[in-house]
Parts: structure tokens; sequence; C-alpha cells
């Protein structure tokens, strides 16, 4: 018996997840759970905070630009 696995493109991905406006050449795909330390149950009063670096090379040369997206937990415990 022969099974091909394979990974879908990452703008498949994130269109699955996101939906299709969300795709666009830049686009990446960050997944997870909230999950209360001792209980391992989902935590849904949670704040989920995503923050990174980007370089950008414009006309005045070389600039680091901190870019950040704030999101709330759900009831299964799966940021918003």
């Amino acid at each position: 018996m022969r099974l091909d696995l394979a990974v879908p493109f990452h703008s498949g991905l994130i269109a699955l997840v996101c939906g299709r406006k969300a795709v666009r050449d830049s686009s990446a795909l960050l997944m997870g759970y909230v999950r209360d330390a001792a209980t391992s149950a989902p935590e849904e009063k949670s704040v989920v905070v995503l923050q990174w670096a980007e370089l950008v090379i414009g006309k005045g040369g070389v600039r680091q630009e901190t870019k950040q997206i704030n999101g709330s937990g759900r009831a299964s415990g799966s940021p918003s």
C-alpha cells in the first residue's frame, strides 16, 4: 500500500483557517491553545499578544519596526 502525505502550501492553510481574504504575499499563521497550567483546561479569559520585529527597507535606509497583534481566548482555549 502506498500513502502519500503532504502539507498544503502556506496560503492554502491560512485561507482554510482565516478565510481567503486573509491570504497575502507575506502572510503567516501561528496556531495554538491557551491552557490553565494546573488543570490543562482551556483558558477562555486569556489575553494573547503576538509581537515581532520587521526590517523595513526604504528611501531613508533600513529601520526596524515592532508589530503587534492582540487577541483574547475563546471557550475552546484557542485565541481569537
